[in-house]
């Protein structure tokens, strides 16, 4: 997915390619403060939102319009509820650190998926 061109990642991620993980975890959501780690276009905090979550955010490293620009190590000790990283682990370098530092982020839940 990281080799398609931004267009194409963009036109996949508008169809919900994975919309079933953030619609999965809104029940549980509901009222609690939630991390998008690794959003990508930024469509399912839109889900997370809807499932009435009291507070959402999300980032990536990459540059992709309207989605702030930062990375995991940017955001405080246990300052959000749940952190999620959809499909986004088999992307980064050192997988160790980056699950040591969405734990160091989540007060309660880290929600990981990978495809792989």
């Amino acid at each position: 997915m990281e080799n398609l061109p931004l267009a194409e990642r963009m036109a996949i991620e508008v169809h919900e390619f994975q919309a079933h993980w953030y619609q999965h975890v809104t029940e549980m959501v509901r009222g609690k403060s939630v991390l998008d780690a690794g959003t990508g276009s930024g469509y399912g905090l839109s889900i997370l939102r809807e499932g009435e979550a009291s507070r959402v955010e999300g980032f990536d490293v990459a540059e992709l319009p309207g989605v702030k620009k930062a990375a995991i190590q940017d955001y405080s000790d246990r300052s959000f509820d749940w952190v999620l990283a959809i499909d986004v682990i088999e992307h980064v370098e050192d997988d160790r650190e980056f699950l040591r530092q969405l734990l160091r982020v989540s007060r309660e839940v880290v929600f990981l998926t990978t495809p792989n």
